[in-house]
């Protein structure tokens, strides 16, 4: 009786909605479906915080965009690239790549006349190889099937045979000024690339004459301006799909990471194109995105700009952002369920004593 006594008077005192007027309604209907609604609540509690919990389990990261104006930017390294990776008359007649172009062109009834300078471009009948596309064009798509064998080929060959064939940067860059002054041989340095063959690392801050690299004007004699050569009668046929060059602007990164020892990172993926014939203006934006310390050590990064995107402070509030929502559950709340497991556990340990004090006397 101690046991449902101090259930009935916790159902009257409790601050959790609901359970009073399931037990106080004056009709039993109005107590049952008041006792469905209350149940109803909590499950959407269990579930909100089943949810919630999944959530915080996820280490989620939110992160914080700020754009600042700077004053200063030093200048980017770049890599030029030609995008005719090698000249076609220094091929050697012996060597697989020349061999690889003469095999396709026996594939595909090409006459190489042209591309050896032996005969007028103008005047080549090219609906031969229309002809013999069918009706199945990808496999007689020749850029496709010789451009990646070239490049595979290409990629075995040592320094020294890529280097007797591939175009040199004194005939590339034929004009070329940084802070309006003439640029520097220490600006350049070769880079071996699978797509592009060899390419041009322009990095300005190799020269000694220089003591930084940082730019605050924007135009062409306030930063870097370069005129190329593109020798377009040696390009390489089946290979070569058009003329021009390709940059792409490098980050500085860690050199520990780096088996190469390279200290420039670049994203090919986010190259720029220029074709020949054409005045191209680049322009340079500068982007930082840094990160903070997740909730979990294994999530970790060095920098401070993002933030967790549920902490420990948040996923309580949460939780009690749900409790009052559906049942006005509050730390009160909780107290008075503790205090009613109180009463309940010291009335079933008294009436236990009371029982066993029965059967001694008995």
């Amino acid at each position: 009786m101690e046991v449902r006594k101090a259930i009935k008077d916790y159902m009257d005192y409790a601050t959790i909605h609901g359970i009073g007027r399931s037990k106080n309604s004056p009709f039993i209907v109005l107590r049952i479906l008041w006792i469905v609604l209350l149940c109803g609540c909590l499950g959407m509690i269990c579930l909100q915080v089943y949810e919630l919990h999944k959530k915080y389990q996820s280490g989620p990261i939110i992160t914080s965009v700020d754009i600042k104006s700077e004053q200063q930017l030093t200048f980017p390294t770049l890599l030029i690239c030609n995008k005719n990776p090698v000249s076609y008359s220094k091929l050697p007649v012996d060597s697989d790549l020349y061999l690889l172009i003469q095999e396709a062109a026996s594939k595909y009834s090409v006459d190489m006349s042209v591309y050896n300078g032996t005969s007028d471009i103008y005047k080549q009948d090219f609906s031969k190889f229309d002809k013999n596309a069918g009706n199945n064009p990808v496999e007689n798509d020749v850029l496709r099937d010789t451009q990646e064998k070239f490049r595979m080929l290409m990629s075995i060959l040592d320094d020294e045979s890529l280097n007797s064939v591939s175009p040199k940067l004194d005939d590339l860059i034929i004009l070329c000024n940084f802070l309006g002054q003439p640029c520097s041989r220490p600006m350049f340095r070769q880079m071996r690339t699978y797509e592009h063959g060899n390419c041009h690392i322009f990095d300005p801050t190799k020269d000694s004459r220089l003591t930084d690299a940082k730019t605050s004007v924007t135009g062409s004699d306030y930063s870097f301006e370069f005129m190329v050569y593109i020798d377009q009668e040696n390009s390489i046929p089946f290979v070569t799909s058009s003329a021009g060059i390709v940059i792409t602007a490098g980050r500085t990164k860690d050199k520990s990471g780096d088996k190469r020892g390279s200290d420039v990172a670049f994203d090919i993926e986010s190259n720029v194109y220029v074709p020949t014939g054409f005045e191209a203006n680049i322009g340079y934006q500068h982007v930082l995105f840094d990160r903070v310390p997740g909730y979990d050590t294994n999530k970790r990064c060095d920098e401070d700009l993002n933030s967790d995107g549920l902490m420990t402070v948040n996923f309580i509030s949460d939780i009690g952002g749900q409790l009052g929502l559906w049942a006005g559950f509050s730390i009160l709340s909780l107290l008075e369920l503790l205090e009613l497991i109180a009463i309940l556990l010291f009335g079933m340990k008294k009436r236990r004593q009371s029982d066993n004090v029965v059967n001694v006397t008995e």
